[in-house]
């Protein structure tokens, strides 16, 4: 769903946002779900140029 979603600029930031607290969470689950979960937030991190600078220091901090 949060694919489909991306195209809409205005849901974005809430759509990504969403995406990184999944995986959060996710990470959680178990060592394969962390290495998947950490993987998928390594590349979210390249992509979250477009956020304000609190918001990236939040999730920088975070993870």
């Amino acid at each position: 769903m949060a694919f489909l979603r991306s195209r809409l600029a205005r849901c974005a930031p809430t759509v990504d946002l969403q995406f990184i607290g999944g995986m959060c969470q996710y990470r959680e689950d178990g060592e394969s779900q962390k290495i998947v979960a950490d993987a998928a937030l390594s590349s979210c991190k390249k992509h979250l140029w477009y956020l304000t600078e609190e918001l990236n220091d939040t999730f920088y901090h975070a993870t």
